[in-house]
């Protein structure tokens, strides 16, 4: 068996080094495929995570609408044109306790022309559906009337915005609520 082995040993190590190629090749194919299986693994991992995390913001979401306040914010402007003032209406309809931290009215048109902040809501709780509310009147001053003169009663009703941040009574969470004639009222969560 040697004098046969010594006699084809170029042969042999020819056959020797194709099948070290053809096994080098089938280990590239190999390898090849299990990096592309790695990376497949690798963004199904990152796209369920992703889905764990809106889930988690969804859930989130879900937690605080059961808790968002729920404000009657209105804005009066029968009388508005003759005698200068507006009346203001904040009314909690939601399920909890608010305390009422600021209220602010304020007239926007392509800018913000005038603010009016209520200087006693610093320590108001507001109860759910309850007589508790915050009420009154703002006299604009005369420059604003100037300004709309030459708009309609609707024009200056579609630039007035109330707005009340309000939290929880723990203070844990803040909210801010807005609302006006042209966007409707809105709820966001401030964060502390």
């Amino acid at each position: 068996m040697w004098c046969w082995l010594n006699a084809n040993a170029g042969a042999i190590q020819g056959i020797s080094a194709a099948l070290a190629v053809i096994l080098t090749l089938a280990l590239v194919v190999v390898t090849c495929w299990y990096v592309r299986l790695t990376n497949q693994l690798a963004a199904n991992a990152q796209r369920q995570f992703e889905l764990s995390q809106q889930q988690f913001r969804l859930a989130q979401k879900q937690f605080y609408a059961a808790y968002l306040p729920h404000l009657r914010l209105e804005i009066h402007t029968a009388d508005a044109m003759t005698n200068h003032h507006i009346g203001y209406f904040c009314k909690n309809i939601g399920q909890q306790t608010l305390r009422l931290q600021s209220l602010a009215i304020r007239v926007i048109d392509e800018q913000e022309l005038f603010v009016w902040t209520d200087p006693d809501v610093g320590t108001l709780l507001l109860s759910p559906h309850r007589q508790d509310k915050e009420f009154g009147t703002v006299e604009i001053p005369p420059n604003i009337w100037t300004y709309f003169s030459n708009k309609s009663l609707l024009d200056f009703t579609n630039s007035l915005w109330i707005e009340a941040v309000l939290s929880d009574v723990a203070g844990l969470v803040t909210y801010r609520c807005t609302n006006n004639q042209v966007t409707g009222y809105k709820v966001t969560v401030v964060d502390n």
